[in-house]
């Protein structure tokens, strides 16, 4: 059945537009409200002044709310970390008879919820299993996006390796040694690692001793379309996944993965946990000490099996057809 979605958007590198648009594609009417979350400028400054961010989001966000008249089926939220009691509050007040859903994309150890966001919800999902655990959460791990279903493989190989993301905490430290140890392995390798000019000075700056060395030639400054991200893991014989060391929920890039039919190297142990894993294709390293393998870059894959079942158009259909 079609219904009418509220759809409390993220800012996340346009993952919100293809979930935006994939609900549309299957049937539902979406009307969206979007995060005010590092949209800008000035909300990259005033996020550093965390109550003062948080004031003007909600009530910005607030005057969104007032401004529909409709009636909606569900109150679906991503991650929503800024978002205050009143602004809950409102949504419930205004679509009393709404479903209120909740996904979580990052642990709660990352995040820094200052309300008890269960009595909002009905439920809550989250990509990491020790939340699900701790919290009592639905467990739903992320999806792929539909520009990763691609058909025929590109045969053009210009890389053993590559990393597509953005710097954060010791991701470039590990790239840095995984760089190095591909070097003695006469391994090619590409980095992506996405930085802003603001990130990098405050690094370098105030970042202490260890951050004095980094070179602004290490990073992009620069957004990567989800088309380019295809183009470039195509082009290569193994992606790397380096997760958040505060999480243990397997990454987008996982599923990107599979939807490629591509073979990774991550740091993230709970992989085995998985029931696609197959040391053919996926190979485990220390962050602290990563050793890239020559014998598994070159070592024939296995094909992924049932793969759509971590489609975007599955992981909608799991929340919202949920019983």
């Amino acid at each position: 059945m079609n219904e009418t979605i509220l759809f409390l958007e993220p800012n996340f590198n346009k993952y919100e537009m293809e979930i935006r648009y994939e609900m549309e594609r299957i049937g539902h009417d979406v009307i969206s409200i979007k995060s005010y979350e590092n949209r800008n400028f000035f909300f990259k400054i005033i996020s550093r002044i965390q109550w003062l961010n948080t004031l003007i989001v909600n009530l910005l966000i607030q005057k969104k709310i007032r401004k529909i008249k409709r009636q909606v089926d569900h109150v679906f939220m991503i991650r929503g970390v800024y978002y205050n009691s009143t602004t809950l509050d409102s949504l419930k007040k205004q679509w009393p008879n709404a479903e209120f859903v909740l996904y979580l994309w990052d642990s709660l150890k990352k995040s820094n919820y200052r309300i008890n966001i269960k009595k909002y919800f009905d439920r809550i999902y989250s990509f990491d299993q020790k939340d699900c655990n701790k919290f009592n959460f639905l467990y739903l791990p992320m999806y792929y996006n539909p520009q990763f279903e691609v058909n025929e493989e590109n045969k053009t190989i210009k890389y053993d390796l590559i990393f597509i993301g953005s710097e954060k905490r010791d991701r470039y430290f590990v790239l840095k040694k995984i760089q190095e140890d591909a070097r003695r392995n006469n391994l090619s390798i590409n980095i992506f690692l996405r930085f802003s000019y603001l990130g990098f000075f405050r690094k370098k700056v105030f970042g202490g001793k260890k951050y004095r060395m980094i070179k602004r030639n290490d990073f992009q400054f620069r957004n990567i379309s989800l088309d380019e991200v295809v183009q470039k893991y195509q082009s290569s014989r193994c992606i790397i996944d380096i997760e958040n060391d505060l999480q243990s929920g397997l990454t987008p890039r996982t599923y990107e993965v599979i939807a490629l039919g591509k073979k990774i190297i991550t740091t993230n142990s709970d992989i085995k946990n998985t029931s696609f894993y197959n040391k053919n294709n996926v190979l485990v390293i220390d962050r602290k000490n990563p050793k890239i393998e020559p014998e598994f870059i070159n070592s024939t894959k296995v094909m992924y099996d049932k793969k759509d079942l971590y489609s975007l158009e599955k992981w909608l259909k799991e929340i919202f057809n949920h019983e």
